[in-house]
């Protein structure tokens, strides 16, 4: 014997929940990432700027790489002083290819940057690059490209100014820097651009529209007429560059330390 009991209850009204507002759009599909690495005496605050114009371009990331300020004098000195900004450089691409596993690895340099990215592509052996844009270049006229055959996909962009004095001043007063971002590489696996510009005037708006942003959107390499129009170098420089400035640097320090020493001895 059992006793069934049914009771009617009505439902309590639901409560509402609001759904959350999303996107539409799907996920950007990141194809290329772009390393920015910046010169001596800067803070690299040219780099969002770049940043801004060129992530524009869909699958397009950018990441500044900065190691610090870089004072002339470390710049000037040919031991103990570089290694630091290339090691950095070197790990943070690394850091940088574990977060974004793409085909397509870039990398934009300035001054002292150029130097450092001629560094690590020698020192690293498994960094492909697709892009390797240059500007303000101190990277030596016989650096060995042609071993890197097969690890720069494109044409190394070289953006040279003909009133970039710092190159000049690089080649000449210290070792291991060359003058290609006042002259240029003037060689077949090097793509020169010559620009009416000092060392630090290409981070400018228009000049990125111009001639970086077409180079990561659709690979268009776009031609500068300015070396046709360029005026002829000063004789004071031309005078300078045959020179050989480093071994009479050299030879005055010398005699200073020289003379230093005796006057302690005394």
């Amino acid at each position: 014997v059992f006793i069934l009991e049914i009771f009617v209850v009505e439902a309590a009204p639901t409560i509402p929940f609001p759904i959350p507002q999303t996107n539409s759009d799907p996920p950007q599909k990141v194809r290329e990432v772009i390393f920015l690495i910046h010169g001596i005496r800067d803070r690299a605050r040219w780099q969002a700027l770049v940043k801004r114009i060129l992530e524009e371009v869909q699958g397009v990331v950018v990441v500044p790489i900065k190691y610090g300020y870089f004072d002339v004098f470390r710049f000037w000195l040919p031991v103990w002083t570089r290694g630091a900004p290339i090691r950095f450089t070197q790990r943070q691409i690394q850091i940088g290819k574990n977060e974004y596993r793409v085909d397509k690895y870039s990398v934009i340099a300035h001054s002292f940057g150029t130097y450092t990215i001629s560094k690590v592509l020698q020192q690293t052996q498994d960094l492909v690059l697709e892009r390797l844009v240059l500007c303000g270049c101190i990277i030596p006229s016989d650096y060995p490209w042609e071993h890197l055959s097969g690890r720069i996909n494109n044409p190394v962009i070289n953006d040279y100014g003909t009133r970039d004095v710092w190159p000049f001043w690089a080649r000449k007063l210290s070792w291991g820097y060359g003058d290609t971002g006042r002259y240029g590489f003037g060689r077949s696996d090097v793509t020169d651009r010559a620009h009416n510009k000092a060392h630090g005037d290409y981070f400018e708006e228009q000049f990125i529209r111009d001639f970086w942003k077409p180079l990561f959107e659709t690979g268009l390499i776009q031609e500068s007429q300015w070396e046709e129009q360029a005026p002829k170098p000063g004789w004071i420089i031309e005078t300078l560059s045959f020179m050989p400035l480093k071994l009479i640097l050299l030879a005055i320090l010398t005699g200073i330390a020289i003379y230093t020493a005796m006057a302690v001895i005394h």
